[in-house]
């Protein structure tokens, strides 16, 4: 049957009274959302950023989600409602876009909503940089608590100006069409649209979007209200699903073409270890139980999808994942269901082994010949194996310097394992002046990483130097650097990591010193570590 699209209400006169279009489009598509709609309206309603239009597009809803949008467009001028059949969230969007033509668009799902002052952040950001895109963090409404993931904050750290994606891939695992603000010259110059009838499909074009424009912002704060419902309506709840399914490889296959298309090598590989495998391990979850045919789908669409691209093991997903991964890659379905059981009967932080260069997760079928299963499939990635540094002690006894701390790489438990540090200041320009160590048992250090069994035992130490010599090259040597770093190399095993102290125990005073007739302070700066300076 063809489809219909109906204008149910038009502005009368409101255009023609304007001297200029609305600068911000905001496209909501409705479906079934009747108990949310309201508040995601009002939402629109109290943003500060007022020169807006809304055009809501109902796909063809059986609740009253209809009705309520039709008493908010009665109420406010500057809303429009549009009724089409049910055709899905990426047609809806697309009919969306089609009533409008102002300088900036944006995209609002009816069961969400949109913190009073993100429309104003995102516009004033591209009215500063020209960019064609910007793009905010996410938080999510559980119940009534607002959180943002930790995973998404990680990728807004920083406020980004007139960037690339060749700048900061991460960010293109912020793939939702609502969580940007777009110039709609640079939509319609690319050609942009919604893949339709699949779900996950705001994937694939906000993918091309960060591929393909020539400068995009990333914004620091949330700019979007994620609602998690517990109710089972939600697409995202419907894992179990064959159709979830066939649509999440469907889209995870057209990114890839996009990114084959469009991206640099480096981004290429970035997205084969991260981009392609994110969203795969919810539906390892439905292996067990599954029908004949929901097994076959996901068996034969993780083998095409990575044939031709570094492995799943190889990805950045957590080791058992990527196990599981490889043994549906391989159609090893009893073994993949064994690993699962395994993983709810032992919840929390695995069981490591340091091996030489490698960590192994001690998971089932490890060590087991009659397996087959390589032992690189059971290391921690490079990734995994993070320094890490705490300075829990200093003071001076006259021009000596004494620090005491714990430096460990978070994922090498040093139980039953040789472990090296050394302490050394530098001071910037490749100078290095070691400091005297003696390492020390701190079961301080395992409490301070809580990751289960893991014992870091062997991660204290004490520090100490005497200042004299340094200084007094200072006095007699103006070109020689007044500002030092400590920095601390760790060894566990052949695993190797250094840097700066990354925390400071609390309650820790940080006592200057006086060597030589010079005064020397001592800061700590996050992200830079303890730093001396020769005044």
């Amino acid at each position: 049957m063809a489809t219909v699209v109906m204008v149910c209400h038009v502005l009368p006169g409101l255009l023609s009274r304007r001297r200029t279009p609305p600068r911000l489009s905001v496209v909501v598509p409705v479906y079934n959302v009747e108990p949310y709609l309201a508040d995601c309206l009002d939402s629109l309603v109290a943003q500060r950023f007022r020169d807006y239009e809304v055009v809501l597009v109902d796909d063809g809803s059986t609740d009253g989600s209809a009705a309520v949008a039709e008493r908010y467009v009665r109420k406010h001028r500057n809303m429009e409602l549009v009724r089409t059949d049910n055709r899905g969230l990426g047609a809806a969007r697309n009919t969306g876009l089609l009533h409008t033509s102002c300088e900036y668009a944006v995209f609002l799902d009816s069961d969400d909503m949109v913190p009073a002052d993100a429309y104003e952040a995102m516009a004033e950001m591209l009215d500063e940089t020209g960019s064609d895109f910007v793009v905010g963090s996410v938080e999510q409404l559980v119940a009534d608590a607002r959180v943002e993931p930790p995973w998404i904050r990680r990728l807004h750290l920083e406020r980004r100006a007139g960037i690339t994606i060749d700048d900061w891939p991460p960010i293109m695992q912020n793939v939702f069409a609502w969580s940007k603000m777009y110039r709609r010259s640079f939509w319609d110059r690319l050609g942009l649209a919604f893949p339709e009838g699949l779900r996950y499909e705001d994937q694939v074009t906000t993918t091309e979007a960060y591929l393909r424009a020539d400068a995009f912002d990333v914004l620091r704060r949330p700019v979007y209200q994620w609602r998690i419902r517990d109710d089972g309506t939600s697409i995202t709840q419907r894992r179990h699903e064959l159709g979830d399914l066939r649509d999440r490889l469907v889209t995870k296959a057209l990114t890839t073409d996009v990114v084959t298309a469009y991206g640099s090598p480096d981004i290429e590989d970035f997205w084969a270890r991260n981009g392609l495998p994110g969203d795969l391990p919810v539906y390892f979850r439905e292996i067990p139980g599954c029908d004949e045919e929901y097994w076959r789908e996901l068996h034969h669409g993780l083998r095409g999808l990575f044939t031709g691209r570094p492995p799943i093991e190889e990805s950045r997903l957590r080791v058992p994942q990527r196990l599981i991964g490889w043994l549906v890659t391989r159609g090893r379905r009893a073994d993949a269901e064994h690993v699962l059981r395994w993983l709810d009967d032992h919840p929390g932080p695995l069981s490591l082994q340091v091996r030489g260069a490698h960590v192994v997760a001690q998971l089932p079928l490890l060590d087991d010949p009659s397996a087959g299963i390589p032992e690189h499939v059971f290391r921690l990635g490079d990734h995994e194996l993070e320094f890490d540094a705490r300075l829990t002690g200093m003071h001076w006894v006259g021009p000596a310097l004494h620090l005491a701390g714990m430096a460990l790489i978070r994922g090498a438990p040093t139980k039953d394992v040789t472990s090296r540090l050394v302490v050394a200041l530098h001071d910037g320009s490749g100078v290095e002046v070691a400091m005297q160590v003696a390492q020390r048992l701190s079961p301080e250090a395992t409490v301070w990483v809580a990751r289960g069994d893991q014992n870091y035992d062997q991660s204290g130490f004490e520090a100490h130097l005497d200042l004299t010599g340094l200084v007094t090259r200072t006095a007699d040597q103006p070109s020689q650097s007044r500002h030092w770093t400590v920095r601390i190399d760790v060894e566990v095993g052949a695993i190797r990591r250094s840097g700066p102290f990354r925390s400071l125990l609390p309650g820790v005073e940080l006592a200057h010193g006086t060597v030589s007739g010079r005064d020397v302070t001592v800061e700590y700066r996050p992200g830079i570590g303890l730093g001396l300076h020769v005044l």
